[in-house]
């Protein structure tokens, strides 16, 4: 019984937590030097009527940030596991399968961007405001984020997991990003 209750006040170890700030920081510099002194133009350029323009994706990024964070928190404040699951995802999985463009993903519903953020300095400061809520978390819990799991499609996985999730898609992303600026007909 002790150990089980040990396993339930236990911090977040510091060096999950150092590589988990040092990949949301990461991503997030790789995504603001991206978008930095886009025109109107370049914000909206879409390769295809199907495919979404540099807005719709950061756009995409926060509400799925904002979504995925939010879920986290709920995870995290609820019941812990003494412990985790056997079948439970690996960080190197999610770093790897996450980012990988090669399998493409309908985005659900909810974070289908609808243009409610608009281009520019506004949409910009909401991936900022979205990421620094997520950094500082990250930065502040008490909380072992080991030992608190939810279910994805990937199996059983943590909430730190789900941190360095929304970081890894936000490389999913960046690749998508340059795919649309190499496109040929690309406002320069």
């Amino acid at each position: 019984m002790a150990t089980c209750l040990t396993a339930f006040t236990q911090e977040l170890a510091q060096g999950d937590r150092d590589r988990t700030l040092s990949h949301l920081h990461g991503t997030r510099k790789l995504l603001l030097d991206q978008v930095a002194g886009l025109t109107d133009a370049q914000w909206k350029f879409k390769p295809a009527d199907d495919k979404w323009s540099l807005a719709e994706v950061v756009e995409h990024l926060v509400l799925t940030e904002k979504g995925l964070f939010g879920m986290t928190v709920k995870v995290a404040h609820g019941p812990a596991v003494a412990t985790p699951p056997a079948n439970k995802t690996t960080d190197e999985a999610i770093l790897k399968m996450v980012p990988n463009r090669d399998t493409k993903v309908k985005a659900p519903d909810m974070f289908v961007p609808t243009g409610r953020f608009g281009t520019g300095e506004p949409l910009v400061q909401q991936y900022k405001d979205a990421r620094a809520a997520t950094l500082d978390f990250t930065r502040t819990t008490k909380l072992d984020l080991r030992h608190h799991i939810s279910d994805s499609p990937m199996g059983p996985t943590d909430c730190l997991q789900w941190l360095l999730f929304i970081s890894a898609h936000n490389e999913r992303h960046l690749a998508q990003i340059a795919e649309i600026k190499s496109d040929s007909k690309y406002p320069r």
